[in-house]
């Protein structure tokens, strides 16, 4: 019989440990590759911020900054955008330079991926469900996070054009769910992706356990 994880003696600080190690590791890890990490993943954000807004046209690049690398989009627009009740974009205008942090982006990352190596699996054969379990949820993390941050970043810069122009402009949904996501929502998508790679992998990379093993071994006694 398993004894349930939290029951075992001294679980809580070993798991804290492990988080501890795991995070730090993924940390210094970004810090060194996150530039490049990121710079691979920018040919997907550019059709997605595309979708989301059809009347914008997205460049982006990883940039070197005094500090830190950021990513940088530029837009321009490929039809004529209205802000408010009066103002209006004309097509081909160029509509600014937006940035955000290329560390900013990875902090989710190091949050999912600590709490899926962190939580210990009960057999080898789990890791590989996990890690491939963890595939779509990376994508969807940086495609929830940073492409949404940048298209804020030019909703709200509309939204003050529009007030310095005497014109109103409705909140569009998307900046609420980019407050949301900055606010804290980010991170908590990051720790609910580890829960269903964890148990995924818990029922299809489950081998038997040694005691269920042994007694399906054992001769079955015969009269």
């Amino acid at each position: 019989m398993k004894t349930f994880a939290l029951e075992r003696p001294g679980f809580i600080a070993t798991l804290t440990l492990r988080a501890i190690a795991a995070g730090c590791t993924f940390s210094f890890l970004f810090f060194w590759l996150g530039g490049a990490l990121v710079e691979s993943v920018l040919p997907a954000f550019k059709p997605f911020i595309e979708l989301l807004r059809p009347d914008l046209d997205a460049t982006l690049e990883v940039e070197s900054g005094a500090h830190a690398s950021m990513i940088r989009m530029e837009l321009s627009a490929v039809d004529n955008i209205a802000i408010g009740s009066e103002l209006r974009i004309p097509a081909s205008s160029h509509l600014g330079v937006f940035r955000t942090g290329v560390g900013h982006t990875l902090v989710p990352l190091v949050v999912f991926l600590t709490a899926l190596l962190s939580w210990p699996a009960e057999s080898a054969g789990q890791w590989p469900v996990r890690m491939l379990c963890a595939v779509p949820v990376i994508a969807a993390i940086l495609l929830l996070c940073a492409p949404f941050l940048l298209l804020g970043h030019f909703e709200i810069a509309c939204i003050r054009l529009a007030e310095r122009a005497g014109s109103s402009a409705d909140t569009p949904a998307l900046v609420h769910f980019m407050i949301f996501m900055e606010t804290g929502g980010r991170l908590m998508l990051a720790l609910a992706g580890a829960v269903p790679c964890i148990a995924i992998a818990g029922r299809y990379g489950r081998t038997k356990d040694p005691e269920d093993r042994s007694a399906a071994e054992q001769p079955i006694a015969t009269s």
